[in-house]
């Protein structure tokens, strides 16, 4: 049982049996996949490393070459987002924390609050930008990494967002995705699925 870690066995000796071992399989451990963090909820790539988030509240932290470097553990929630810049990673969590960790060596600088899960995040050279599962965008300073803003979108519940260099594109619930003017971020139009 591997959620467990508990092995039951059965034999047909007369005898009790002591000192029992067990060993992995080389055959095995190289052939059924792990799943001791649970679901990667979010996965980002830059060119220092590739990082996953899961279900265990755990970050994976793999070279370019793929090779395995780091498994960072801040958080217990699930971590629904990660992002990096050259100098920091960001994991976004289903506690309403986004943990930000220097690159340098994958200690933890700072944790930033949000009243809901954080479900997607997005940066630019200025901010972070983070879609919670309340309906509500965050954006936080780089610099001091302060609160700049927060503002409700029209969905109940935000599932993804993105940036270039104008506008903030907010995914939700209701099945639209929200465009807001990085200026000001006053609302600009909503996308709509065709019909």
């Amino acid at each position: 049982d591997s959620a467990s870690k508990v092995f039951k066995v059965c034999n047909e000796l007369k005898n009790p049996q002591g000192s029992i071992a067990f060993s992995k399989s080389e055959l095995f451990s190289k052939e059924l996949p792990k799943v001791e963090g649970g679901v990667v909820w979010s996965v980002f790539a830059d060119n220092d490393f590739i990082y996953a988030g899961l279900q265990d509240g755990s970050i994976l932290v793999w070279m370019p070459d793929l090779t395995f470097f780091k498994k960072i553990s801040e958080a217990s929630s699930p971590v629904h987002a990660v992002l990096s810049d050259g100098s920091f990673l960001y994991a976004g969590s289903s506690d309403g924390k986004v943990r930000v960790f220097s690159k340098e060596d994958f200690s933890i600088q700072k944790t930033l609050e949000a009243s809901a899960s954080i479900l997607s995040m997005a940066g630019d050279e200025e901010f972070i930008y983070a879609a919670a599962s309340n309906g509500v965008v965050f954006v936080w300073e780089k610099q001091g990494f302060s609160l700049f803003k927060q503002f409700s979108s029209s969905a109940e519940s935000l599932a993804s967002i993105a940036v270039d260099s104008e506008n903030l594109y907010v995914g939700g619930s209701d099945g639209n995705v929200s465009v807001w003017k990085k200026q000001g971020f006053a609302f600009e139009r909503l996308l709509s699925q065709p019909s």
